[in-house]
């Protein structure tokens, strides 16, 4: 099964929300939930290496990314701060915080904006 990425996903599921649907129907969102449905950048993480973590040694490698589909490469490609091909996870963590910041400041009509669509993607 290809992997999901960070992107957020159209259907209801956590198994169909990829990364980025991490802890979504946790005690921090969802229903139930006090925070909104938004998970956390720790929240992220976690999920992140619990996925592609293979062998556990606290990075993305370079052949763990391999697996990933080609959105999802993009989307890690903005993390990787050192541009060794692998990624850490603070970098990860620093990239997801960035992107639940965007999103919140789009969800209450913040932000600096820009063009709908096509958009580089990226955490």
């Amino acid at each position: 099964m290809p992997a999901q990425g960070l992107a957020a996903s159209d259907g209801p599921s956590d198994e169909n929300q990829g990364a980025a649907g991490a802890g979504r129907n946790s005690a921090a969102g969802g229903p139930g939930g006090g925070g909104g449905g938004m998970p956390s950048a720790a929240d992220m993480v976690a999920r992140i290496m619990e996925q592609y973590d293979s062998d556990s040694d606290g990075a993305i490698s370079a052949d763990e990314a391999a697996s990933l589909d080609e959105r999802s490469k993009r989307m890690f490609e903005s993390a990787d701060g050192d541009g060794d091909g692998s990624y850490s996870k603070a970098e990860l963590t620093v990239a997801a915080a960035k992107l639940v910041a965007r999103i919140k400041a789009a969800m209450q009509g913040g932000g600096a904006g820009g063009p709908r669509g096509g958009g580089g993607g990226g955490f």
